[in-house]
């Protein structure tokens, strides 16, 4: 029961299908900003949810928008060195269970 209390106050989001999507795009894609279009087109959820989950993890801390330096019409999103480390926290604790 600690585990998922802890889950839940760290990233609540992580209880749902779009968090679980975005946080395993944003580790995938580590250190490379991605295209928040190509997020939200690639993701069999619709647009208004994933819009919402990114916005609670920028809000966390857990990624960040910036604009592309390519292309003044798009935003890219990464993760943060936060979302990292809760990633390996997680990791561990769940190791932990049995």
């Amino acid at each position: 029961m600690k585990m998922l209390a802890w889950r839940r106050k760290q990233l609540p989001e992580l209880g749902t299908p779009q968090g679980v999507e975005l946080m395993r795009r944003l580790l995938k894609h580590a250190g490379r900003p991605q295209p928040i279009g190509t997020i939200y087109s690639a993701s069999k959820l619709s647009t208004p949810t994933m819009r919402k989950t990114v916005k609670a993890f920028v809000q966390r801390g857990f990624a960040r928008i910036e604009p592309d330096p390519d292309d003044a019409r798009r935003s890219l999103l990464q993760a943060t060195p936060k979302l990292s480390s809760f990633a390996v926290e997680y990791a561990r604790r769940l190791s932990n269970l049995h």
